[in-house]
């Protein structure tokens, strides 16, 4: 609630997207990372930054864990690039580990394909 309630609803919806991924801010040659992405307007400021959205399901099912609050309940699945499954819990994070690398090798071929 504080960061929806007291600070979304008073100061606009785009409070905490401007205060983490300004406009403004020479984003170029840089590996952002973003852990926390919860609506779509943040979801479309890092696609118009560049980015890509993964989402991460812990659900071993895959299914989206469905709550009340709605931060909880308000991302556009049209905007997920990739999505992570962090539901394998004895591995050491060997198995997120090898899914986040192939997912930044992914990108970073891109990347260098596009320039």
């Amino acid at each position: 609630r504080y960061g929806t309630e007291a600070h979304r609803g008073p100061f606009g919806d785009l409070f905490w997207v401007n205060a983490a991924l300004p406009l403004d801010f020479d984003h170029s040659d840089r590996l952002v990372f973003v852990t926390d992405v919860r609506f779509k307007s943040e979801q479309q400021r890092v696609v118009d930054l560049g980015g890509v959205n993964i989402l991460i399901i812990n659900d071993p099912v895959g299914n989206v864990s469905e709550s009340s609050h709605l931060s909880e309940n308000s991302i556009d699945m049209s905007l997920i690039s990739y999505t992570v499954d962090n539901s394998i819990r004895d591995d050491s994070y060997r198995n997120l580990d090898s899914q986040i690398y192939d997912i930044l090798d992914t990108e970073l071929k891109l990347l260098t394909l596009g320039a």
